[in-house]
């Protein structure tokens, strides 16, 4: 058996022990990196072979509560999603609370590889819909801007009236617009 002493190695050796040490640390979080990348490479593959679905996909990043940025018609949004309905989906961005319409949002991302294992299946979190939003907002007398579908302008103040398709908004002591429910891109509380 051979002993080697401190003592009996060159500078140049002992220098050179820590180094190793850490070509092997990058070595194991290169590896790592790699099996994560080819994990969520296959939970792509899977969740397309399996008919996901865009709603099966918002409820997952709902329920794992992570960020998420949604590109839509008024631009991208970035909150937690906290619920998701047949046409619309809430999202708090902040303090403020801001519905979107399903139909008015193009894609999602959140760089959070939890979300998606399950969004195979077609689910909502329940009931919940634009006019929902618009009705607590009138209940509240809150303060709501309203964006449409076709990117204009934005329309702000409370809600007046509210029918089966058709809003009502308006500030204070001016003439009230009327909105086609349907035509509502992301309605927005102020807190």
């Amino acid at each position: 058996m051979v002993v080697e002493r401190v003592g009996d190695q060159s500078p140049t050796q002992r220098l050179t022990r820590p180094f190793d040490h850490l070509d092997k640390l990058v070595d194991d979080a290169r590896t790592a990196l790699s099996r994560e990348q080819r994990s969520e490479s296959r939970w792509d593959s899977r969740i397309n072979e399996e008919g996901a679905t865009w709603s099966g996909w918002l409820v997952d990043a709902a329920e794992n509560q992570v960020n998420v940025t949604l590109r839509t018609v008024v631009g991208l949004l970035r909150g937690t999603i906290t619920h998701v309905g047949q046409n619309a989906v809430q999202l708090q961005e902040g303090r403020a609370t801001t519905a979107v319409a399903m139909d008015a949002i193009f894609a999602g991302s959140t760089g959070d590889s939890r979300v998606c294992p399950q969004a195979a299946s077609d689910r909502s979190s329940g009931e919940f819909s634009l006019s929902d939003v618009l009705a607590k907002a009138r209940d509240d007398r809150s303060d709501i801007s309203v964006e449409l579908v076709d990117g204009g302008e934005k329309i702000l103040g409370r809600v007046r009236s509210l029918g089966f398709d058709v809003v009502s908004v308006g500030e204070t002591n001016q003439p009230a617009t009327q909105v086609r429910i349907s035509a509502i891109a992301v309605i927005r509380v102020r807190p």
